[in-house]
């Protein structure tokens, strides 16, 4: 991103917003006429962006999926900030990207935006229960763009991640259909849904590089937890080489809990007539996926105290949402390690009302129930009620 910085007014623009915003949430105490020159900067991009999608020329351009990246990314930061605004630019970027030749190579801005942005090759298809739109062999093997920094072992974990990123989605909507069958599907049809189902999250769930993860943990230092609270979850906490590393390894630990989270509960919807069924998912084999689920679990509260103080807001939103994999990942257990499910649930809920977040603030525990379900195939209509009570909107399209 700051290689396209000077190339691109409306680049720069946005840039140049996203920074206010950062500074603004950064402030304890707020100030209208702050928040004013934030959104009016917000107003000047859009302003210009709009010429932009109405010149042919530059319409499905690199500056211009940039410049809709960063207008999405203030949209998010700030959606909590105005009542009423609500963030909409994210199916711009997809709209762009669809909008382009499909036997054109995605340039090396493309990638590298397409690698973090899962807002938008995984939250959205959740949100709305659909598969990624970027679930297909064009873009599941799409390289890490530029040098970034990382070690061939984190470049790997982020490999491994972007691809479950863009297709846990679709073994959403089939847990969720096989969920919905106990209700009223033909035995045909619910068969035909389940043998899809297993044969995504059977791959899916050995979608991993053991090697890879251990030779980077090799980096990491082990400290205690200082905050009373935080230690109350993990008493030890890593200590990560930098930024870069974290994110590389968190990201790869929460959706590769959330893939062991889906096999787990498509286990408990499988009928145990079936030889295929007990070959697949032997109670010996789902006992050691929950110890993986426990491990990764245990990483990611680790990871906490390092997030929290070499990155503050900006890195402890993205472990806030690995937090409600989490505790989707709860819903089988009674207890974790030596406590409760529900006292961890109370430990992880303050975490999760993250500001940069905006629409979990306030949930209660039950709310909360019914958001996370959603990530392992719950309904959809209970899980946009609880969004749109906690926004204050109406439709989740907000």
């Amino acid at each position: 991103m700051p290689s396209r910085v000077g190339l691109d007014p409306a680049v720069d623009t946005a840039v140049r917003g996203l920074c206010r915003a950062h500074s603004y949430l950064a402030r304890t105490t707020p100030d209208e006429m702050a928040l004013d020159t934030v959104f009016s900067t917000y107003g000047q991009t859009l302003s210009m962006l709009q010429k932009l999608v109405t010149n042919p020329e530059t319409a499905v351009s690199d500056s211009t999926l940039t410049t809709v990246a960063l207008v999405s990314y203030f949209e998010c930061l700030t959606n909590t900030l105005k009542p009423g605004f609500t963030h909409s630019h994210w199916a711009g970027m997809q709209a762009i990207l669809a909008a382009r030749p499909a036997e054109s190579a995605p340039s090396e801005v493309t990638r590298a935006l397409i690698y973090d942005a899962y807002d938008i090759t995984f939250a959205y298809p959740i949100a709305f229960g659909i598969p990624s739109p970027f679930d297909n062999e064009h873009w599941r093997n799409q390289e890490i763009a530029g040098p970034n920094g990382l070690s061939g072992a984190g470049q790997t974990l982020k490999t491994i991640r972007y691809q479950l990123s863009v297709r846990l989605p679709r073994l959403v909507v089939l847990i969720r259909a096989a969920r919905a069958a106990q209700a009223g599907m033909s035995l045909i049809a619910r068969d035909r849904t389940l043998r899809h189902a297993m044969d995504l999250a059977l791959e899916l769930v050995d979608l991993r590089d053991d090697v890879a993860e251990t030779t980077a943990l090799h980096s990491v230092r082990i400290v205690s937890t200082r905050d009373p609270i935080d230690s109350s979850l993990a008493r030890s906490s890593f200590e990560f080489n930098s930024l870069g590393d974290y994110r590389a390894a968190m990201l790869y630990w929460q959706f590769r809990s959330m893939a062991l989270n889906l096999t787990l509960e498509l286990a408990t919807l499988l009928p145990p007539d079936r030889e295929t069924n007990l070959s697949s998912f032997t109670l010996e084999r789902q006992s050691e996926w929950r110890t993986t689920q426990a491990r990764l679990m245990t990483n990611l509260f680790m990871s906490w105290q390092y997030a929290k103080v070499n990155g503050g807001l900006f890195a402890t939103a993205e472990l806030s949402q690995a937090h409600m994999i989490v505790w989707a990942g709860l819903f089988q257990r009674m207890t974790f390690k030596d406590k409760s499910v529900a006292e961890v649930k109370r430990l992880l809920l303050p975490k999760i009302h993250h500001r940069f977040i905006g629409w979990t603030i306030g949930l209660g525990l039950a709310e909360m129930d019914v958001a996370c379900d959603v990530l392992v195939g719950g309904r959809l209509d209970a899980f946009h009620a609880v969004a749109a009570k906690a926004t204050g909107s109406r439709r989740i399209t907000d």
